[in-house]
């Protein structure tokens, strides 16, 4: 039923399943893992979200997918040298994945690495310029060059 809702676009049935499956099946972990998708794309509250993504790396430790999702909830918290090591795992996996590349330069930025946080923003807005974080690549690019 949740692929249904999915396929229909209706991400809170879907989550509202996902949530019940996983309470009741907590190591079912194609289910974790799509409730901590779930939560990246609503931008639930980030603990709320970490929690979850954290869950899945322990069911799914080499999944670059929820490497991802747990970077960037990781950026957002200001665990940036930690969520920078999970993001560059996922680039590994898929280097043209503009909110992975955004994360990876905020990441950069609050090291001091201006040049490095550059070129992800950049490459990050080269892959797509429709990423909810667009218009921030683009105004943090404005303010780098």
């Amino acid at each position: 039923m949740a692929a249904v809702h999915r396929a229909q676009g209706e991400i809170e049935k879907e989550r509202a399943i996902c949530e019940h499956i996983v309470e009741k099946y907590p190591l079912f972990s194609v289910g974790v893992k799509r409730l901590a998708e779930i939560y990246w794309q609503l931008r639930c509250p980030p603990e709320k979200t970490y929690q979850v993504a954290a869950k899945a790396r322990d069911l799914l430790p080499g999944d670059p997918d929820v490497a991802a999702i747990l970077g960037k909830v990781a950026c957002l918290q200001g665990k940036h040298e930690w969520a920078e090591l999970l993001l560059q795992e996922a680039l590994r996996a898929f280097p043209n994945r503009p909110e992975n590349l955004y994360y990876a330069g905020i990441c950069r930025l609050k090291k001091g690495d201006k040049e490095t946080a550059r070129r992800y923003f950049s490459q990050a807005l080269a892959a797509s310029s429709e990423f909810p974080e667009a218009s921030e690549a683009q105004h943090l690019l404005d303010q780098l060059e």
